[in-house]
């Protein structure tokens, strides 16, 4: 049974995580559709959907570049006991030049009821990464560079991180710290940071029977950076259809585009396409291409995927 003590205390744990102090950090990938890859960015998440569900989705950064970055996320959740906690796992594959990144993650949280439609949940997550860098694949131009480190890497790093995710059948705001332990490759050390913070909204505006507009943003903050942050703004047809533009605010100033659509019931497709300018890079890269795949296994209640897909 949960009691307002465990409430209190879960709060407090969260609360705290995030004033921790901070530290440099390894970053986590960016996502264009992460309105559709939420678990991977807060934990408290998992459970909110009324049925179990998975996601995939793969991104290749940067076309026609050598060796450029690709990450591939699978990702399973599933509410139990009346989507009042939720459990759920994350896969990550992360492959950028000669160092590649495999993590495995669980997620767990609970919900609380503050009113006939809102409800708060507080999440957990853990899991443990591989990184392996093998520098020795590239073809210098000077054989005996030292700036490039000859002997393969290839180490674990333990990981855990915390949220809090507050939604309506209309709106959501999640805060979150998905990275807890600074993990330094080089000296194979872990210590406890605030890496990453994580802010995420979204509402959803009627605009007529069959068209709504749904305007969303995350915010990331990174300790000694710049914080940036997604702007998206996406015109959602019938239940059914959606496409929009993306804004994201750090150096690259990336733009992009992204369309999904519900094939059937319980199926959503989608795609999205950055653009970005930086010292003249759009010109010698075809962009950066992200496909996503959405499957819930069993919509008992809802007419559509998710409450949250609108």
């Amino acid at each position: 049974m949960i009691t307002k003590q465990h409430i209190a205390f879960i709060i407090s744990f969260t609360v705290l995580c995030f004033c921790f102090g901070t530290a440099r950090a390894q970053h986590d990938a960016n996502y264009s559709q992460y309105l559709f890859n939420i678990q991977k960015y807060n934990p408290a998440f998992v459970g909110n959907t009324e049925s179990p569900a998975l996601t995939l989705l793969a991104r290749q950064q940067w076309v026609q570049f050598e060796r450029p970055p690709q990450t591939q996320t699978f990702s399973f959740q599933s509410p139990l006991k009346q989507q009042k906690m939720g459990l759920g796992f994350s896969l990550f594959n992360e492959q950028i030049g000669a160092s590649k990144t495999q993590s495995v993650f669980v997620d767990y949280s609970f919900s609380v009821k503050l009113g006939a439609e809102t409800r708060l949940r507080m999440g957990l997550s853990g899991g443990v990464s591989n990184y392996i860098s093998d520098e020795s694949s590239f073809r210098l131009v000077e054989p005996n560079d030292p700036a490039f480190n000859t002997e393969a890497i290839n180490i674990w790093q333990p990981n855990f991180g915390t949220g809090l995710f507050l939604s309506k059948p209309n709106l959501y705001l999640g805060l979150s710290a998905p990275g807890l332990l600074n993990n330094n490759t080089s000296l194979q050390t872990n210590t406890l940071a605030l890496n990453q913070l994580i802010l995420m909204s979204a509402i959803v505006f009627n605009l007529s029977k069959n068209i709504d507009l749904r305007p969303a943003i995350c915010v990331q903050y990174r300790p000694n950076e710049a914080m940036f942050s997604d702007i998206q703004l996406n015109f959602i047809f019938a239940n059914q259809w959606s496409i929009g533009a993306m804004f994201r605010t750090n150096e690259l100033m990336n733009f992009g585009i992204n369309t999904n659509v519900l094939v059937g019931k319980n199926l959503r497709i989608g795609y999205a396409f950055d653009m970005f300018e930086y010292n003249g890079l759009s010109n010698i890269s075809a962009g950066t291409h992200e496909l996503m795949l959405c499957i819930e296994l069993n919509t008992k209640k809802t007419k559509y995927v998710s409450p949250l897909y609108f």
